[in-house]
């Protein structure tokens, strides 16, 4: 079997419950945690000595810094495939200090990375990324007053 039977075997077996809520924005998801232990618990992980590393990089595109996370899925034939993507560090989080934001971002490229990679399915009616955008908007509380 190569590198992508055995991804192949992942992304057939391998399923993440959205089991944590998000009390404020009132919906439910999946945690790093929980991709990482799913995998370690498939049968296909032992056999085959799959293994995942992360590369993370901090990168400046223009005035905004990105976390480029690179993931590479390693059988015990020494085969690989890779996955990156890129995600935008937030200007600032309330009690955060910069190593924390970054941290955090990291962690969230990382779980979506998996999430691309294992094609993690993300198609919860509860997941705000899955809400339909064409869906009446609520007026504003105030009317915005024009400026000529």
């Amino acid at each position: 079997m190569s590198i992508y039977d055995d991804l192949f075997e992942i992304q057939s077996n391998l399923k993440v419950d959205k089991d944590v809520d998000n009390v404020f924005g009132k919906f439910k998801y999946f945690t790093l945690k929980d991709v990482l232990s799913k995998f370690k618990a498939l049968e296909i992980t032992k056999q085959k000595k799959l293994t995942i590393s992360f590369r993370d990089d901090v990168i400046q595109i223009g005035t905004r810094f990105y976390v480029d996370e690179t993931i590479t899925l390693r059988n015990g034939d020494g085969e690989t495939i890779q996955h990156s993507i890129k995600i935008r560090e937030p200007k600032c989080k309330p009690k955060m200090d910069e190593s924390q934001t970054t941290g955090s971002a990291i962690t969230y490229a990382r779980k979506y990375g998996l999430a691309g990679l294992f094609a993690i399915d993300a198609d919860d009616k509860d997941d705000p990324d899955s809400q339909d955008p064409t869906a009446e908007a609520k007026p504003a509380a105030k009317p915005v007053k024009q400026i000529f």
